[in-house]
Order: structure tokens, then sequence, then C-alpha cells
């Protein structure tokens, strides 16, 4: 009977425990529907809110202040979640105005006096009472949790790691609340990784980094084995949280190896599946345990934690008891009357106690192995496809060797990859490899081992950047892949599979808010062909958008991609070091509401890597800098410049090289802005102290806008007229990141407000800017890529003030080569004098360099060394001084040896025209002879002219074909000179004794002519005619030689085309072919640019002539015949003085006179062949060549301006001056 009583009583609990709980379980699904109401969010119970909902811009994203309506918490709490403001659960709520109203209302109709105070504080709570209470605030976790029951997979992972950066525990079981079914939400935790630092055994500090899902920790569990949860909190009930607590390897350290930390929200005997899985997993079980009778059925769950071995601490709050350990690993603190600190003091102690007897560990991946649970990754349908296909990728590279694994699967990205899943062990080899290489450069005897170690260093350095795998890495492929299916223009069919749906997958992705690779952050290339393809498939699934384009450029860990995160919710990849690699591109869409106030549908944030790497050091860092500078800032309309602290130096000198770059890339149509951001100021007063910074700030950037606007020959006057800038509304300061030191230090709500300021600044400037349709961002990005393919001068240099400096350097080396160039032709004129005139028979190059040396050599070093070292730019030239020294030094040799080579030529022309000569003597004896026997022969047949006829016309042809044979080929054949030569003779106006003395043919027959009378005269007037006329060829092409001489210095002074560098030339060039608008000019310019740059030259230099003969090269060419005829007065008293001294004949006075001219004039002793000067009076004939010299040179009748414009030195003196100009600066070109 008592059995049967008993049993019923039993079922009867059941029973009433049943309908108990289902009672409760209807309360609370009508307390959930209740809340899902007030948060408006029934409807995506069923319709998932998706992180695209949420990263679009809002109204709700302009608001700053810190309360907001019921209606608007939720997006309130997303948009302070996604800035990481851990303040987002403290968002105060107003009433609405109709509500408040209706309170005021009634206070008005009721009456103090008839009020029962007694009533209202100590009765039981009205009606009226419990409808208040409806009205309590909702709580932050219920806001946290409801939105994170309604968001999608992709929401939920962006939620839970912006609540891990905020340092809030995240949600590690999570029971439905509407099915009571237990999820756990595994793959939320996939994107966190957590860094933190430990001491080994021999108290080394080592840096670890991973997953948390990865590792493996001790976890500590924390439960109420009590009613009492507030109620106020709906969905909170039976949630666990896990927190961790990560060492920053220092003394103050509350642990030294990182802990995680479980929470079990509620009454733990009512959430026994939870209370089952964490028990089990935990390494420390930690119960908050009220006074409990002996029977009670809850002490049972209490004596099986007792009698486990795990660690138990028990906290009981009636029990004022300090730490006491019962038995072994039991623990028991009493809370009653006692601090929060000493608590937390004893409750650590006791933690820290179990952990070191204890070695179990928690890893979060394992609580999916617990079948009475839910697992996203197991149960949901999105998610299973996505982690199939993501281990079905993995499962190939891992069968791959290590070493052909990256050539196998990313043949496109070049070089051999390692396995991926290594990265943390590759760090801790190259933590120990550095150490040892360390240790070794302190020691003193370090050189044997120390190098094999830093080469070591090296290529452990390199396997840690090739083990670096990621999504950016496979799309990066795909787009290459697509890039060279699309090159393919004539074997398509062998193209096996159709690429034309991989931009329309990469242009989902980035709809669905995924961030596209935008330039190679491997090889710094823009895939121009694939970006087009992708924003081409956007336009066709959203349409021609308009977009404002938001990009962000600063120095390496300035905080940039943690800057747009803050700021739009993003997830940029942000660490330490060099984590964003190129450029990556997201779309934000912009609201409906919000469309009609900003004028755009799409914000386009591109993130970009940090400048002045130190991984990139001496790889042509400044190039790589100021070409990414010059992308970034040319294709947003605005551009945050990143500043970490106060000072901006580093970035204004990268400016300087992007407004100058703008200023050289005219065909892109550039109107960007900047916003200077600088990062990491405490002072909140800093931009009123920092007021004349600012504005030597704007000072500099106006000056070497300028200076770069001179250089580049544009307008500007201003930074602000290429990049809009107001120095007082675009400079923003930002507090530190972080409250405190990390790892567990929360972001710093400062910081937060700064991004939200920031924010409305840009809004602003969106509202107020033009912006770009998507179809014209697809053509600025090919023409921004292209001209800066293009441009390559001004990328090398640090700042403006450099380039100024370097152009300087450019016209000074101009002047140095040309002052050497010209040195040279001088004395290359005066040898060749001497080598026609038979002075010298050999040129030797030290002969030459020694010349070069005395008359200008030793004059441009001095004039170098001045300028590197007094110019007042000497500090900047100086990088320069050594590789333009190797410039002018092989420029001599160079010089040098094509001054040699000139002369030898001269040389070996002249030796063979003595052989002609010689021949020519033989050829006429030996002619003579065979006419004498010819004619002895033929004398019986003298009456018969044709026999005579014709025996002669054969022997002649035998003899003529005999000397051909014998006669080496002319060199040196200008037919066309010597065409417009005889052309202009006949044309010109001129007297007859003109005509007769300029006839060569006449020469020959003069000389014969007068061979017989001069013979044995005595007349000194007819030898002096004869030398006279015999000058005046040579004098008049040395006075042309030296007029293109003085020429061409006169033209590089006052031609405005010739007178600086070759860039000077280029911009001419370019300027005149615009101005004649000449088709076929264009045509060779493009084609033939070299004979283009040579043809501008010689046109530079007639038009030159004909602007200024009358002016300038006549007067020159007078200048230059008083300077021979003088010259040859002075040759003429010397020979007569020498005469006098030794008592010589006319013999030795032309040998002497001879002698003086070598060098000046081509006059030798065969001019004067067959010309006898017995018994010459030398007085008179030195009278007679005096008087004669002043004649010829006050005659400039032989002087024209077409026969010196001709003239050979006038063209070998222009190809010295192209030579010149195209040599002046290599880098230049």
């Amino acid at each position: 009977m008592d059995n049967t009583t008993t049993e019923e009583n039993r079922e009867r609990d059941r029973a009433k425990t049943a309908k108990d709980l289902g009672t409760r379980r209807k309360e609370q699904k009508k307390e959930v529907e209740e809340l899902f109401h007030r948060l408006q969010l029934e409807a995506k119970c069923n319709y998932k809110l998706r992180a695209s909902d949420v990263l679009q811009i809002t109204a709700h994203s302009l608001q700053s202040h810190g309360s907001c309506t019921e209606e608007e918490l939720v997006y309130m709490f997303l948009q302070k979640l996604l800035m990481m403001n851990y303040k987002a659960r403290s968002i105060t709520v107003t009433e609405t105005t109709k509500h408040h109203n209706e309170k005021q209302q009634k206070a008005k109709q009721s009456s103090a006096a008839s009020v029962d105070v007694f009533s209202e504080l100590f009765g039981s709570p009205s009606l009226s009472d419990e409808s208040k209470s409806n009205t309590d605030p909702v709580h932050p976790m219920d806001v946290q949790m409801a939105v994170f029951h309604c968001a999608d997979g992709f929401l939920k992972q962006l939620m839970v790691t912006k609540l891990s950066q905020c340092r809030y525990a995240l949600p590690l079981l999570v029971p439905d609340p509407f099915t009571q079914q237990i999820e756990f939400p595994l793959w939320t935790f996939r994107e966190i990784n957590q860094s933190w630092k430990m001491k080994n055994n021999n108290y080394e500090t080592i840096s670890q980094t991973q997953p948390v899902w990865k590792a493996e920790t001790p976890m500590v569990f924390f439960f109420r084995n009590c009613p009492g949860s507030s109620r106020t909190r709906v969905l909170m009930d039976g949630v666990v949280e896990i927190a961790w607590f990560c060492p920053s390897g220092t003394h103050d350290d509350k642990f030294t190896d990182r802990v995680a930390f479980c929470n079990l929200h509620g009454d733990a005997g009512e959430h026994e599946k939870q209370l089952d899985i964490l028990t089990e997993m935990a390494s420390i079980n930690v119960v908050i345990l009220p006074q409990l009778d002996r029977n009670d059925k809850r002490m049972t769950k209490i004596q099986n934690l007792y009698k486990d071995p795990k660690p138990l601490i028990c906290l009981l709050p009636e029990n004022d008891l300090a730490l006491t350990e019962q038995r072994n690993r039991k623990y028991k603190i009493g809370l009653k009357d006692r601090g929060q600190a000493n608590i937390s003091e004893d409750l650590r102690e006791a933690i820290r106690n179990c952990l070191s007897e204890s070695a179990s560990t928690f890893r979060l991946e394992d609580v999916s192995k617990h079948s009475d649970i839910r697992v996203d990754e197991k149960d949901d349908d999105d998610c299973r496809r996505g982690k199939e296909a993501a281990q079905q990728m993995i499962g190939l590279l891992e069968k791959e060797e290590l070493t052909k694994a990256k050539d196998s699967f990313l043949p496109c990205q070049g070089e051999l990859w390692h396995q991926w899943s290594d990265v943390s062990d590759l760090h801790h080899e190259y933590d120990k490899l550095w150490a040892e290489v360390s240790k070794l450069s302190k020691s003193s005897n370090k050189s044997a081992e120390l190098l094999p170690k830093q080469t070591e260093l090296v290529e452990l350095s390199k396997k840690l950047q090739d083990a670096t795998f990621g999504l950016e890495h496979i799309m990066r492929e795909i787009g290459q892949i697509y890039e060279s299916c699309s090159s393919v223009k004539k074997n398509k069919k062998d193209v096996k599979f159709d690429f034309s749906f991989l931009p329309s997958l990469a242009a989902q992705m980035m709809i669905s808010g995924f961030p596209l690779e935008l330039m190679d952050g491997d090889a710094a290339h823009v895939p121009v062909i694939w970006i087009s393809a992708v924003l081409d498939q956007l336009i066709q699934k959203l349409g021609d958008q308009r977009v404002f384009v938001l990009s962000v450029l600063g120095l390496q860990s300035s905080g940039k991609s943690t800057m747009l995160n803050a700021m739009f919710g993003l997830q940029f990849a942000v660490s330490a070091g060099r984590c964003t690699r190129g450029a990556f591109m997201q779309l934000i869409r912009v609201s409906d509401e919000m469309k009609t106030q900003l004028h755009f549908d799409y914000i386009l944030v591109v993130d970009t890597e940090g400048l002045r790497a130190p991984e990139l050091a001496g790889s042509s860092t400044r190039d790589h800098d100021n070409e990414l500078a010059t992308f970034v800032v040319g294709l947003g309309n605005m551009t945050l410049i990143n500043i970490f602290g106060e000072n901006p130096s580093e970035m204004q000198d990268i400016l300087q090289i992007v407004v100058q770059a703008f200023m050289r890339m005219k065909k892109v149509r550039l109107s960007p802005s900047c916003v200077f951001v600088h990062q990491n100021v405490a002072d909140v007063t800093a931009g009123e102290k920092n007021m004349e910074g600012r504005r030597r700030l704007q000072e500099t950037l106006d000056k070497m806008t300028k200076l770069a606007a001179e250089d580049e020959v544009c307008d500007a006057e201003r930074f602000s007229d290429v990049i809009r800038f107001d120095v007082q509304k675009d400079v923003k300061y930002f507090a530190q990141l972080w409250e405190g030191s990390p790892p567990m230090a929360p972001s710093n709500t400062s910081y937060c407000e700064n991004v939200q300021n920031l924010k409305e600044t840009i809004l602003s400037h969106v509202s107020k800017s033009n912006g770009m349709m998507l179809t014209d961002i697809n053509t600025h990005i090919k023409n921004l890529w292209e001209a800066l393919l293009k441009e390559r001068f001004v990328f090398s240099f640090k700042n403006a003030l450099e380039i100024a400096a370097y152009r300087r350097l450019e016209t000074e080396y101009s002047k140095w080569t040309w002052s050497l160039r010209k040195t040279m032709l001088e004395t290359e004129n005066k040898l060749q004098n001497q080598i026609e005139n038979g002075a010298i028979d050999v040129v030797e190059e030290t002969d030459l360099q020694k010349e070069l040396e005395k008359l200008k050599s030793t004059e441009v070093k001095r004039s170098m060394s001045e300028l590197f070292e007094k110019d007042p730019n000497a500090s900047i030239l100086i990088q320069w001084k050594t590789s333009f020294e190797i410039k002018i030094s092989d420029l001599q040799e160079n010089i040098i040896r094509e001054t040699q080579r000139k002369l030898n030529e001269v040389l070996q022309q002249r030796v063979l025209k003595q052989r002609i000569d010689s021949q020519k003597t033989q050829n006429e004896n030996a002619l003579l002879q065979k006419a004498k026997n010819l004619a002895l022969t033929l004398k019986d047949k003298a009456k018969d002219d044709k026999i005579l006829q014709n025996e002669f016309d054969n022997f002649w042809g035998t003899w003529l074909n005999e000397i051909i044979r014998n006669t080496p080929p002319v060199q040196d054949i200008d037919i066309s000179r010597d065409l417009r030569d005889l052309l202009r003779d006949i044309s010109e106006s001129s007297s007859v004794p003109e005509h007769r003395t300029e006839s060569t043919q006449c020469d020959v027959l003069e000389l014969s002519s007068y061979s017989d009378y001069v013979q044995g005269a005595t007349s000194a007037a007819i030898i002096g005619e004869i030398i006279c006329n015999k000058l005046k060829e040579p004098i008049q092409q040395s006075v042309y030689k030296k007029t293109a001489q003085d020429l061409a210095d006169e033209m590089k002074t006052n031609c405005e085309s010739l007178n600086g560098n070759r860039s000077n030339l280029e911009k001419h060039i370019l300027k005149t072919l615009a101005e004649e608008e000449d088709f076929k000019a264009y045509i060779t310019y493009i084609h033939n640019p070299k004979k283009h740059f040579k043809s501008f030259i010689r046109d530079e230099v007639s038009r030159y002539i004909n602007d200024n003969f009358n002016i300038s090269v006549l007067l020159k060419m007078k200048d230059d015949l008083r300077q021979k005829e003088n010259q040859i007065i002075e040759a003429v008293q010397r020979a007569s003085e020498k005469v006098d001294e030794n008592s010589g004949d006319a013999d030795l006075w032309f040998m002497i006179f001879m002698l003086n001219l070598s060098d000046v004039l081509i006059f030798s002793e065969k001019d004067l062949k067959g010309v006898s000067c017995d018994d010459v009076d030398v007085k008179l004939l030195a009278e007679i060549q005096q008087r004669e010299s002043k004649v010829f040179s006050g005659n400039t009748s032989r002087i024209s301006r077409g026969r010196f414009h001709d003239s050979h030195s006038l063209s070998v003196t222009c190809v010295s001056m192209e030579t010149t100009l195209s040599s002046a600066v290599a880098r230049d070109g």
C-alpha cells in the first residue's frame, strides 16, 4: 500500500512538473514573441537577417549618440558592435513621443491628495503595475541574442568576431527560444584568432597565435545550481558563454597560460544537457551553491561532482569563509560580507592551484562530438556544403608533395608552396633561428657561423611567406586563369571549359559583401582584364549604379584596415606587420532612404597594404610605394591618409610624388580629395595644439606642388588645386585603439566616437561629390593603370624637392657633357688638320685623355664637386654623386674612344689617298711607256685611222679594267650632299672671278698652267697670290666649324627647346606636334621616335639660323674670319723671324709657315706642288701674304647662309647635340 502510494505521488509530481514545464514553456514562448515584436524582428525569424543588410549605409549609421527608441535598438546595437564599441550593450532606450505624452496626461489626471502612498509602495502589485512591468526596458543581452537568432550564418560569424574584439563572452551553446534545441555555432568561431605570450621552463617569453577552435586550453566552467536568474532576461536562460584569458607574458598576468572560462546562465538544474556536456569537458568546475537541505534533490548532482576527480570550487553566497581546501582539489569560498576584490583573488588562487595539478585541456571543436546538440556545420545545409567544398579542396592539397602543391594547384602564382598548416611550426623555427643569429652577431668570433645562419634565416623567411594561403589566392588564381584564357586570340578552341562564368561568381561575392583583390599583393599588378570583366558583371546584376570610391593610404601598421572595419563593420585582414597585401575593394550598399540624401547607390571601399614595409626593404620599396599611393589616391573620390601619431612627414613626401605623377598623367582626368587621420593621439586638444603644424603642412604641400607644376608646366599653385584638401576641416585626430594593454584590453570608446565622426565627415563629402558610375570606374581603372605603367620617372624619388634637385642636376650634367664634347670636337678638328697636313701619323688614346684633362676635364670635376658640396640642396644631391661621377667618367672614355676612331679613319683615308696617289703616278708612267710601245707597234699602220682607233680602244679597255680591278672602292660618298652643293653653286648669283676661283675642276689646270711660268721665276707676288688662293677653302671650312660650335653654345643658352635636359626637349617636341597637327609627324614620332628626335633638332637649328643669321651667325663668322686672319699673320711673322734668325730662304719660310698653321688649317706642301721658290724675296712675300689675308678677311661674299647650313661641320655639331641631349640622363628616358 505504501509502495503504491509512493509511486502515485511520484507520478503526480512528474505530471505536475511536466505541466509546470509546459506552462512555463508557453509563457516563455509568449515572452519571446513579445520581445521579437518589440524589436521588430518577427519577420526575420523566417527570413534571416543578412550581413549585407546591416553593413549598408543607413540613417542609423549617422547617429552617434548613445540613446535611441526601442524600434531602433537592434540597428543601434549592431552599429556600435560593428564599430567594436564595447558599450554596445549600454544603449539607453528613450520613450516615443506618443508614449511620453500619454504618461504626462495620466499624471495630470491623478490627484496627489487621493493617492494611497502605503498601498502603492508596499501593497501587492495591481494589474496596472503588471502592465507597466511589460514596458520595462529590453535587456541588452536579449537584444544581442534576438539578433543572433534572427541572423544568417555570415552575420552570426560577423557578430561573434566583433564580440570577441570587444572582449565580450561568446555564445557557445544556444537553446532555440521556440524548440529548446541546443545549437553549437562552431562556424561562427572560425574567424577568431588569439595571440598571447607565455614563459617556458627557461623563463623565455614565447609568442603564440592560434584559431580559438583549434587551440587546446584548460577550461573553467561556472554554473549556478539554484533558481533566481533575472526575470527581465528572456533569451539568456540556458545559454552558455565562453571567454578566454590570454596572458601578455608579464609579471602582472593573472594566469601564466591561456585559460577558457564558460558560464551557464540560469539554473543548472533545468539545463542538464548543457551541464553534462561542460562538466565532462571542463578542467575545473565552479558552482555557485546556495544553502541546501540534505535531502534536496540537487545535492545528488553536487555529490557526483564532489566525488569526480576533477577539481571543484564551490562559491557559497551565505558563507563568509575565505578560500578553504576541503580535500584534494576541492575548494569552497564564502561570498557573504566579502569584497569583490578578495573573492576574485581567492578564486584566481584556487584556479591556479587546480590548473597546476590538472593536465586536462578543452578543445572547442570537440563540443561538436556530442550527439544531442545541433552543430551549424553539420545541420545547416549551406554551412555543410561550404565546409565539404573546403575540405575537398584541402584534401587535394594534402595529397600533393609539399614542394609541388603550389605548382600543381596555383600554377599562375609562381614559386613553390609549402603546406599551409605548418605555419605555426615555421614561426617557432623562425624564432629559434633568429635567436641563434642574434646570439652569434653579439659574439666576438662570429663570422664563420653567422653567415650560414643568416642564409638559413632568409630561406626560412621565404618559407613563411610561401606558407600563406587564403581565399584571395584562390580568387587571384581564378582571375589569372580568366585573363590567360581571354588573352588567347587564335586558339580559343583549345580551351576545354567555359571560363566566361568566372567574373559572374566574383561579382556575386562582391554583392554578398566579400572583398575582391584589386591589385595583386605579390606582383603589385592590377589584372585589368579580370577586374573589368567583374565590374561588367556587377553592372549586369545591379545596373549602372552611382558609386563613391573611398580609399585608404598609410604606412604599415598605422591602423588602416582596423579603421575601415570599425567604420563600416567590414572584415579586412588586421594584424601586426604586413597583413594586407596589394589592394582590395568591397561594395557597401546605401539604403533606399539615404540614396536621395547622398545621391549614391554604393560606396566602394578600397583597402591597401601599408607603405614603407620593412619586409620589402631593398627591393624597390620607394618605387612600389609611390606607384601604389598614386593608384590608390587617383582611384578614390576621397582618400583617407592614415598617419600613426602626429608627424605627417613620411606621407607628406609620398603625397608630393602623387601630385607630380597626377600632373604627368594628364590623360586620366583625376579629381581626388583627401582627409588626414592621425591615429593614436592621446591629447584631446591635439587639434588646437597642432594648428602651427597643420599650417606648415599646408605650406610645404603648396610649395612642393608649385615646384612640381613648374617642372611639369601646369598651372597649379596649391596642393588643393590637384587634390582637394581643407587643412582646417580635413585633419582628424583619433584616440588609441585599445583601453589598456592587449591582449585583454577592450577597444577604446573614444576611438569608436572618432570613427563615427569621421564617418559623418565622409558621408558629408559624399553628398556633395559627383562620384562615378560603375562604367566610369571600369574605364577609370584601365586608364589609371595604363598611365601608371607608362609613368616611371617620378616614382623613384622621395618627394617633389628631390625631383626638382634631380632636374637641376640633369641640366648641369647636360652642360658638363656638352662642355666635354665641345672640347673634344675642337681637339678633333685640330688633330684632323694635323693629319691632313701630314704633321702626325698616329693618334694615341692617352694623348687624347691628357688633352681633355688639360682643357676641360679638371674644370668639370671642380664644377661637380662644388655642386655636390655647396649647393643649397647638397644633402639631397649627394645620393647621386657617385653615379654621376661614374657617368662622367664613362662619357669621357666614350668620347675619347669615339674621337680616336674618327681620327684613325682619317689616318686610314690619308694612307689610302697616299697609296692611290702613288699608284696614280705608277699608272701614269706605265701608261706612258705602254703608249710608246703601242705607237712603235702601230708605226707602220699610221695611215689607217680605223685600225689605229680599234687598236687604241682595245688597249685602253684592257688597261682601264686592270686599273679598276686594282683600285679599292671609294668610301664616304654622299651623293645627295654633292647634288645639293652642285645645284646651289649653279643657282647662286656670283661674279665671274668667284666662279673662276670656286671651280674645283680648274685647280689642276691652274697649277699646270702656272707651273712653267712660276718655274724659275722670282716674282713673290705670284707665289703670294697662289698661297692665298689655296688658303681660301681651308679658311672657309675652319670658319664653318668654329661658328657651328659657337652657335651650339649659344643655342643651348638661348634656344628654349635645346637649353635643358632631354625631358625639356621631349616637352617641346610634343608641344610642336600639337601645334602643327601634322598626322605624318605623329606617325613618325610613334613608330620611329629616334628619327623624329633628330629631325626636330635639325629643324630647330635651321630655324634658329634663319631667324638669327644676320644678327648672330654672320657676326660669329666675321669674328672667326678675323681670328683666322690673325693666326695667318702670326704664322707669317713667325716664319719671317725664323728665316731672319737662320738666314734661311723661301723654302724654310714655307716650312715654318705651314707648321704654324697645321693646327688651324688644312694646308700642306702638297698644296704647293709644282711651285718653285728659287730666288723669291722672303720679305716681299711676307708683306704680300699679310696684305692678301686682310683683303680676304674683309670679303665675306663667299660665306652664304645655304653653304653654312649644309656644311659638314654643322651636321657634326647637330649630331653631337643629339648625343648630349639623349644621353643627358639615362634614367629620364
